[in-house]
């Protein structure tokens, strides 16, 4: 970051930035479920109100959504970006896509078990893990949020933003389907949704910092070949 020789692009700083509001915000999140900070009680009337506008159309709308974000679905969409990756040859890409996703599973596993927060009472009788972070919430951001990185570069520039726009659609709408089921509290989306951003950029920045790097040697191997008086055109 703080060598001449080897700028960052502003993209990828813009990044970084956001990688540390992210998680400055997850600590802060994580600090007020400890101590039952407002966010709690915030949750607890958001869950309530919730629960009271819940229709059978709305909750078969919010089961499909919500599926989309289901570990078996996430393991397979995993295992088809894999073997889409491999058929490329894309080793390195293949790598920190397995990097991210293991490592969000890693940390959502580790934060379940040491933290204990438990289920709305709703969701309560169907509940099979512990309640924060939300699952659902980070790894559907890290799965589409680096599904979407993957995809980008392939598009033409004025399309790039569809993928991350389609990304963050489906995101939100995860996140928000676990509120709406009664299968989280607020400040479980809120901290899921933030460390999946986290999880995300650290296992997509040094992708992205090895490709400018490529694409500076690159650069420079071509100015070579065109020899000194190139520089005077």
């Amino acid at each position: 970051v703080l060598d001449p020789q080897r700028p960052l692009p502003r993209g990828l700083m813009v990044w970084l930035l956001v990688l540390v509001a992210g998680g400055w915000l997850f600590l802060g999140v994580l600090e007020d479920v400890v101590s039952a900070d407002p966010i709690v009680y915030a949750g607890q009337s958001l869950h309530q109100v919730l629960q009271h506008l819940r229709t059978p159309i709305g909750d078969r709308v919010m089961i499909v959504i919500t599926e989309l974000g289901d570990p078996i679905v996430a393991l397979a969409l995993v295992a088809a970006v894999l073997a889409w990756l491999l058929w490329r040859r894309a080793w390195r890409d293949a790598s920190y896509w397995l990097a991210a996703v293991g490592f969000g599973e890693l940390v959502v596993a580790m934060i379940k078990a040491g933290l204990h927060v438990p289920r709305p009472d709703s969701f309560a009788a169907v509940a099979t893990s512990y309640s924060f972070p939300s699952g659902h919430a980070s790894m559907s951001t890290v799965i589409f949020g680096f599904l979407a990185v993957l995809v980008a570069p392939a598009l033409h520039a004025g399309w790039r933003w569809t993928p991350y726009a389609l990304a963050a659609l489906l995101v939100v709408a995860i996140a928000f389907s676990r509120l709406y089921l009664g299968a989280h509290w607020l400040s479980d989306t809120i901290g899921g949704l933030v460390l999946g951003v986290a999880v995300a950029i650290m296992a997509w920045a040094p992708l992205a910092v090895r490709l400018h790097e490529e694409r500076l040697r690159r650069s420079l191997a071509f100015e070579a070949r065109r020899g000194p008086d190139s520089l005077d055109e």
